[in-house]
């Protein structure tokens, strides 16, 4: 099977602030996006990486690519204004059209571990949508449009949802559609394919799993990054 691994990169991160995009932010003197694209570039099972930018960045990317070899990514392309926009192009690309599965995955979630990546491929490949996610560990409320609470869910029914997410590319594509053609935005592509009707298994994620969307994320990322360096082989 062909697995291509696809990276919406187009957002400006406007919480994060800062003179750029926050997926341009270094870590360790590299930018936080080469990191996220270097866990699918040695991960074995994937085949190519599709990455989605702004009209504005592209050429930083194409210059990123070179400097740190990252011959997987094999198409780069102009985003959308929103994430799912972003998603639908990437699935048209030459290389995603190739695909049995894909993985969408955060341009800004750089400390996915290869063993999460290998353990959605798996689940994707046996239930066709499929997505990593950990218990929340503070109390959730559900409250009204005046700001009162309506109810606490239990915690053991609730997930805080990661990336990446994994789909039958066929699935993803249709479920894509579904809710360009009424109107329907989603935050997550897992919410396009439960529109769609059809079911997603939740696997589980990884506390490590950080997503950099304040400053204060930065720090922990930094800290997993060299870690996890630090225990990887060297070849």
């Amino acid at each position: 099977m062909q697995h291509v691994a696809i990276i919406p990169a187009a957002g400006v991160g406007k919480r994060f602030g800062g003179p750029q995009p926050k997926q341009y932010t270094t870590v360790a003197g590299i930018p936080v996006l080469v990191h996220t694209i270097r866990v699918f570039q040695r991960c074995g099972l994937i085949d190519g990486i599709v990455v989605a930018v702004s009209e504005e960045y592209r050429e930083t990317l194409e210059a990123l690519v070179e400097d740190y070899a990252l011959n997987k990514v094999r198409d780069i392309l102009i985003g959308g204004s929103e994430r799912q926009d972003s998603v639908a192009a990437a699935l048209q690309s030459p290389t995603a059209r190739t695909a049995d599965i894909v993985l969408v995955h955060d341009a800004v979630r750089p400390c996915v571990s290869d063993e999460l990546v290998l353990r959605v491929i798996s689940a994707a490949q046996h239930f066709d949508a499929a997505v990593p996610g950990i218990t929340p560990s503070d109390t959730i409320k559900e409250i009204d449009a005046d700001g009162f609470v309506l109810r606490t869910p239990p915690r053991s029914g609730l997930r805080a949802v990661q990336t990446p997410q994994g789909f039958k590319r066929s699935l993803l594509q249709s479920a894509l559609a579904h809710v360009r053609s009424r109107g329907i935005r989603v935050t997550d592509d897992a919410s396009a394919v439960e529109a769609f009707g059809h079911r997603v298994v939740l696997i589980d994620g990884e506390a490590d799993n950080i997503k950099l969307t304040t400053r204060s994320d930065h720090e922990r990322i930094t800290q997993y990054l060299a870690a996890a360096a630090s225990r990887r082989p060297a070849h």
